[in-house]
């Protein structure tokens, strides 16, 4: 009651990693996706920001920034995806 489901954020978070990296066309599916949950998403709506990291093992990682639009971007919840080879 009042947020968005945590399924529903961390499908959100790895579909913005996704978009990055170009996901799906580079043969590439997530290894591990790690989602803090810091906050509820309390006026909505969700946002979803992603940046990719460079990686010494040659892994794609993308962070993403989960915000709640209604209360000027607070953060909710960063999440970690890492992506290896289909």
């Amino acid at each position: 009651m009042g947020t968005l489901h945590g399924g529903v954020q961390s499908l959100v978070a790895e579909l913005a990693a996704e978009h990055v990296l170009g996901g799906r066309e580079r043969g590439l599916a997530v290894t591990d996706l790690d989602v803090r949950y810091l906050d509820r998403l309390r006026a909505g709506p969700l946002t979803a920001s992603a940046r990719r990291l460079p990686s010494a093992t040659g892994a794609a990682v993308v962070v993403v920034r989960l915000g709640d639009a209604g209360r000027d971007g607070r953060l909710i919840g960063p999440a970690t995806v890492t992506f290896g080879q289909l």
